[in-house]
This record gives C-alpha cells, sequence and structure tokens, in this order.
C-alpha cells in the first residue's frame, strides 16, 4: 500500500494491490475527486478530465478552470450555496443565521494506522497494515476546521471514510449535515442495488437503473435501530455486472440509527453517492471548541462482481470489526425457550427442555421472556428487571446452576432499552422514558415505551442492572432485544438547542452501555436481535458477534434472507434457526423454533 503525492504536492494517490483513489487540489482550494477504481500506476492527469464550455444558465468563479461549472465540478466533499446544486455532503448554519459555509483546502498529511472515534463503533487497523490520509480545509469566516479521512489496507478493494468538524471561532454554529462519505462517479451507465424488506422478510435485494431526474435514496429515520425496511447500504454497479464479474462501487455505514443513502444523477450524466446520518431529523450544537465525528462509512470497490464485493465485506468484518476473541470462535447451538414457552416460564418446563436438549447434543439453553413479568404477558415489569421467584424460585442463579449441572451453558434474554407503563421504575422516573413534553399522549410499541439513553442516569442504571446479572460468572450469554422503533423523541433534560442531536444521541448511548459491559464482561457472547434483523448492522457487529438474523424459520424465506445479508455479513455473525422435525409431539412441541448459529447444525 502507499499514499503518494504528485504534480509538487497537488495531486495524492492511495493505491494498494487492487485499488487507486485518487485527488486533486485546483487553485490551491477546491479538494475534487479524480478516479477510485481498480490499481493504477500514477495518475498524471489523464483518465478523462473534465472539459468545460462556455455555457448559459450558470454560476461563475475565478478559477484557472477555463469555464469551470461548478454544477458538475467533481468536488470531493460538497458544500451547496455557491453554484453546485447537487446533493451535498456538509452544511452548518451559522449563529448569525446564514447557512452558507465554503471549507477550501488547506492541507493534506500521512499518518498510521487510523484516528479512533471516541464512542462509536469502528473498524479496527492495525499500523503495520493500512494508511490514513488526513485531509484539512477550513471556512475562517466560520470558525470551522473540517478533517477528511481515508483509510487503506494493505490489499483488499476497501477505503474507510469519515469526518471530524471542530468549532475553531468565537461564534456558536450549528451541524445540520455531515456525510461519511461522498464519492463522484464519471458520465456513465449504472444501476442501484440495496437491501429493502419488512419484519420477517429482511435482506431483499432489488436493481435498478440510476436515472436522471431526480435524487434515488435509502433511508431510515425509526430512530435507535437501523431498521428492517432498508439496510444502510447501496451498490452502484455497472449494468453487465454479475455474481463473478464487472465493477461494483459500494457503501456501508458502521452506524445503528437513522441514516441517508443516495445517489443523483445530474444534466451531465455524471452521480454523486453518499451515505452517513440522515440529516432530515439532525441537528448538533458546535460551541467554540467544540468538536463532531461522523460514524465510519465503509467503501467497497471490485471488479470481480457482486463475489468480490462480498469477499471484502466478509474478510473486513470478521477480522476488524467484531470483537477479536469471538473472530474464530465456533459458535455454540443454543435451544432458546420462547416458541415453547413465551411468558409462562416454569423450573419444570425449563428442567425438561434442557434435559431434551442435552440429549440432542445442544449446548447453550437460553430463557427468552417472562422471567420477571408479574403475569403472562408483555403488559408489566418491562425496566425492572427482578426475576418473579413465584415462577423461578431461587431466582436466575437457580436456574443458571440448574441449567450448568446439565452440562449446559446459560444464556439470559434482556431487552435493556424498553420499559413498561405498568412498572416500578416508569412510576419513580417518568422522565426516564422518552416523551414529548407539553401534555402529548406518548406512543407505546409492543406495550412498552423507550428509555431514554441520552441522559448519563439512565445508562448508569442499565449498566448496573445488567452488571448484577453478570457478576457472579453464571450467565454465558446475553439476547440483547429491541423490539420497536423510536417514536417521541423528545429528552427532559436537554436544551431546546439540542432537541435534534436527541437521536444521535440516544445511539451513541446504546454504544456506550454496549462499551462498558463488553469491557468488563469480553467473553459474555451477546447476540443482537431487533424483533429479527432490525438491527443487524456493522455498529452493533463491533460490541456482539452475531446477529438474530429474522423472526422468520422458514427454510425456503430463510434461504432468500441469509442470501440478502450475505453480500454483507460473513456467516458466522449470523443467528440461524429451524424447525425439528420429528414424529415425537414432545420434540415438536419442545424445539420448535431451535436456533442454531455459527457452523453447527441440528
Amino acid at each position: 500500500m502507499s499514499i503518494l503525492f504528485h504534480n509538487k504536492g497537488q495531486i495524492v494517490q492511495l493505491s494498494n494491490d487492487t485499488i487507486s483513489y485518487v485527488m486533486e487540489v485546483v487553485d490551491g482550494k477546491y479538494l475534487v475527486h479524480r478516479y477510485f477504481g481498480r490499481k493504477i500506476r500514477n495518475y498524471r492527469g489523464t483518465g478523462n478530465p473534465p472539459l468545460y464550455f462556455k455555457r448559459g444558465y450558470n454560476t461563475e468563479h475565478d478559477s484557472s478552470v477555463e469555464n469551470i461549472s461548478f454544477d458538475d465540478f467533481p468536488f470531493e466533499y460538497p458544500v451547496g450555496g455557491h453554484g453546485d446544486f447537487r446533493i451535498p455532503a456538509f452544511a452548518i448554519t451559522q449563529e448569525d443565521g446564514i447557512t452558507f459555509c465554503e471549507p477550501v483546502f488547506k492541507s493534506w498529511s500521512v499518518v498510521s494506522g487510523k484516528p479512533k472515534l471516541q464512542g462509536m463503533p469502528q473498524i479496527r487497523v492495525n499500523e503495520n497494515e493500512s494508511e490514513t490520509l488526513e485531509v484539512i480545509c477550513e471556512d475562517d469566516r466560520a470558525g470551522i476546521r473540517l478533517f477528511l479521512y481515508y483509510t487503506i489496507f494493505e490489499n483488499y478493494g476497501i477505503v474507510l471514510r469519515h469526518q471530524k468538524v471542530e468549532n475553531y471561532g468565537k461564534q456558536t454554529v450549528f451541524l445540520q449535515n455531515i456525510q461519511s462519505m461522498s464519492l463522484e462517479l464519471p458520465a456513465e451507465e449504472y444501476e442501484l442495488m440495496t437491501l429493502y424488506g419488512t419484519h420477517a422478510k429482511e435482506a431483499n435485494m432489488q436493481r435498478f437503473p440510476i436515472h436522471y431526474g431526480g435524487v434515488q435514496k435509502t433511508e431510515s429515520v425509526r430512530g435507535g435501530s437501523s431498521s428492517p425496511q432498508h439496510q444502510p447500504f447501496f451498490a452502484a454497479l455497472k449494468p453487465e455486472t454479475n455474481e463473478c464479474s464487472g465493477e461494483v462501487w459500494a457503501a456501508h455505514l458502521v452506524y445503528s440509527g437513522n441514516f441517508l443513502a443516495q445517489v443523483e444523477k445530474d444534466q451531465f450524466g455524471n452521480v454523486r453517492a453518499q451515505i452517513g446520518i440522515h440529516p432530515d431529523s439532525f441537528k448538533w450544537e458546535l460551541k467554540p471548541g467544540d468538536t463532531f465525528a461522523s460514524p465510519e462509512a465503509v467503501l467497497n470497490y471490485s471488479n470481480t462482481g457482486l463475489n468480490g464485493m462480498r469477499h471484502n465485506f466478509h474478510w473486513l468484518y470478521q477480522q476488524h470489526l467484531i470483537p477479536k476473541r469471538f473472530e474464530e470462535k465456533i459458535r455454540p447451538v443454543l435451544l432458546n425457550s420462547w416458541e415453547s414457552m413465551y411468558y409462562d416460564v416454569t423450573m419444570e418446563k425449563i428442567d425438561e427442555q434442557a434435559d431434551l436438549a442435552k440429549a440432542a447434543g445442544i449446548e447453550l439453553f437460553v430463557l427468552d421472556d417472562g422471567w420477571f413479568r408479574k403475569g403472562n404477558d408483555s403488559r408489566s415489569s418491562m425496566g425492572d428487571w427482578i426475576c418473579n421467584e413465584q415462577k423461578l424460585p431461587g431466582g436466575i442463579a437457580a436456574v443458571a446452576d440448574a441449567i450448568h449441572k446439565k452440562g449446559l451453558q446459560f444464556g439470559l434474554w434482556f431487552e435493556p432499552e424498553a420499559v413498561s407503563e405498568d412498572s416500578e421504575l416508569l412510576r419513580q422516573h417518568p422522565d426516564w422514558a422518552l416523551h414529548i413534553l407539553g401534555g402529548y399522549q406518548s406512543v407505546k410499541g409492543r406495550h412498552e415505551y423507550l428509555l431514554d439513553l441520552s441522559r448519563e442516569d439512565v445508562r448508569e442504571y442499565l449498566f448496573k442492572t445488567l452488571d448484577f446479572y453478570l457478576k457472579n460468572g453464571k450467565i454465558n450469554y446475553i439476547k440483547w432485544d429491541m423490539n420497536r422503533p423510536l417514536t417521541d423523541v423528545n429528552s427532559a433534560c436537554l436544551g431546546v438547542q439540542q432537541k435534534e442531536e436527541i437521536s444521535h444521541r440516544y445511539v451513541l448511548g446504546l454504544y456506550d452501555i454496549l462499551e462498558r459491559i463488553t469491557e468488563k464482561y469480553p467473553d459474555v457472547l451477546i447476540e443482537g436481535c431487533s424483533s429479527g434483523g432490525a438491527r443487524f448492522d456493522p455498529g452493533m457487529l463491533y460490541y456482539v458477534p452475531q446477529n438474530w438474523t429474522s423472526d422468520n424459520t422458514d427454510a425456503f424465506d430463510r434461504a432468500t434472507i441469509q442470501r440478502g445479508y450475505s453480500l454483507l455479513y460473513p456467516q458466522i455473525t449470523m443467528g440461524g434457526s429451524r424447525k425439528y422435525c420429528s414424529e415425537s409431539s414432545d420434540r415438536k412441541k419442545y424445539f420448535s423454533g431451535c436456533k442454531i448459529s455459527g457452523s453447527k447444525i441440528i
């Protein structure tokens, strides 16, 4: 790998054995994109640089490029308001209400490894296998310094992207938009591929031409889960691209909240593609001295079709994203109690089910919902997390001991982010739930509200709750569920100017709890779940090495769902399941919905 500068430092080229990425500084201030694709030796300004002619209905700019048009100039990280009318990657509002900004190039330099993203998931790298280009742009009038980061590996068609903005001025500014990645593609024919779906029908692949006449986008504004409706991913492909041949430019966001992925084909046929936090539900107050970093985006190029894209993602996520201790670790075959007991859990049923599981060669017994409920439904007790000892005498410790005596590992279900209206927690702390002030009725999902993870006291409560159950070492596995989208996105402890920060602060709060738990209990296997695949994204896989892929356990449907996910995720990250088929009515009863993970099958 190498990061080389040409033309007296005005051109930079990132290359490895597979790819090259090229940028140029024009007139000492405009950072423009020149190339991203299969490896080239040295960029010399050839390869179809744009040629301009005098156009009507256009803007004029002081530049050495004759007849320059900002309306199709390939800006590396574009802003609006100065003649580029396509989708912008960055926007602020200054304290005096001005919405214009113009960060111009100041410098670039090479660093080994890559900067750490504080409080967010990220691809892990080793200094000897990667290099990072840091580009600095500034708007002195606004007091804004913009850092653009590009990390390239020794092999593989991957470039990691993220941005950081710093307020070095004297006024407060409001960040309105900061996309994690913007990419310019030359005027050719492309198709767009996305993964869409719904609950129990996730990760359906669709592919259609990128056309003139508007922005084509895939997005989620469902809050603290990336959603089953749309994966935070897109790929631009040549029309002839198939599984094993053809070019692919793909992007995937390492984030678990509101996102926007969009492409625009301009009037001259050029394509601009972006992915990042959704700007429609985002604003961030930056006081003097403050900084803000975008989530990381994975930019993936393949000239060997979808299979080449798949191999790049799989290598990256298994070797550099999921917790290192689980990178090659075979996952245990598990039996989950849910579909045989639902909420009506008893020690007798657990004993019988665990004996059958042991006889079948299952390695892990998971006690799902119901163990803390006052009754046998979903209307109470969420958030209290106190074991109902009328159902389970001796509590969770007694259940764990009984399971371990049978030679099985023990796992427990939690939905830490949710709270029931009928709970001691909400009665004692009504302001701990997300809610709109002023008398509006809060919206329930599965009879529950969501806790405000932007609050430190809420996060501390959840950490202590999980810590209480994990500290005796009897729990080997946690199923971390999340069964509804965010609504009533408002916090009682944030001021008026920070209301639009809450969705992102919720996600940061989630990451904070997961970071603390996984750091203290690194050997506990955590499986992510959100009504199946509603939060199956790279952000969660940084903390949890596998995700429950879908609540749909039909074998035919699962083949389609897991084929879609396999474009992005290695098999080891996908929790799978099958129905147990037997003439025994007992086995049908106790093993319907039995889950399998990793490479083992019952």
